[in-house]
């Protein structure tokens, strides 16, 4: 009698466990078939990146030329310190805000 109850517990534990098993595995399938398709993305990422182009390295700026000579026009709004006919101006751009 205790043996049938025994047998009969065991194979009720098994029977659980199998169907909690069963569960999981399904959410494992899932998980891996997201893990596949995102896997397959980024492969197709990396691919469009490996054959973009190289960013061009050519500076096609204008260099600044140290040698140039702008000609800034003093009006009587401005603030000059010293000589406003002198042969040389420095001029300091602020901004007060």
């Amino acid at each position: 009698m205790l043996k049938n109850k025994l047998v009969k517990v065991g194979l009720g534990v098994f029977l659980l466990s199998a169907f909690m098993f069963a569960g999981v595995e399904e959410e494992l399938k899932k998980i891996n078939q997201k893990l596949d398709n995102i896997n397959t993305r980024l492969q197709s990422l990396e691919k469009k990146v490996s054959s973009a182009p190289a960013p061009n390295n050519n500076n096609n700026k204008k260099q600044a030329d140290p040698n140039k000579v702008y000609n800034i026009p003093i009006d009587e709004n401005t603030v000059v310190l010293g000589n406003p006919n002198a042969k040389i101006t420095i001029t300091k751009f602020t901004d007060f805000q």
